[in-house]
């Protein structure tokens, strides 16, 4: 049975996500703003969002776009 660790990991073998930890991490913390109210935490979030998860989804987007069928 494949979690989400194994399949995240095949798709950093693959090169479609540079970094398992950070999946794992922008994982974390949609569930944290979906089921947590965190307004001291808010804009640090939009940050991280914004910069550091943005970048990495627009990889894997990238890399979707270039693979050939």
């Amino acid at each position: 049975q494949l979690n989400l660790f194994k399949i995240l990991k095949w798709n950093c073998v693959s090169e479609l996500i540079s970094s398992v930890d950070l999946w794992i991490d922008m994982k974390d913390i949609r569930n944290r703003i979906v089921h947590d109210y965190l307004p001291e935490e808010t804009k640090r979030i939009f940050d991280d969002i914004m910069t550091i998860y943005s970048s990495e989804l627009n990889w894997l987007l990238q890399k979707l776009i270039d693979i050939k069928f």
